[in-house]
Parts: C-alpha cells; sequence; structure tokens
C-alpha cells in the first residue's frame, strides 16, 4: 500500500511542477513577443 501511495504522490508533484513549467514558458514567450 505504501509504495502505490508514494507513486501516486509522485504524479501529483509532477503534474504540478509540469503546470508551473508550463506558465513559466507561457510568461517566457510573451516577454519575447510582446
Amino acid at each position: 500500500m505504501a509504495s502505490s501511495d508514494e507513486s501516486s504522490l509522485d504524479g501529483l508533484q509532477n503534474r504540478e511542477n509540469l503546470d508551473g513549467f508550463h506558465i513559466a514558458t507561457a510568461q517566457f514567450a510573451r516577454t519575447i513577443y510582446s
């Protein structure tokens, strides 16, 4: 049980990091193209 909980938690953290990366990329692109 613990291992499955850890894997789901890692997946959630990875998704949050990916969302933050997309936001940073969008802001960076907006800064360049504005």
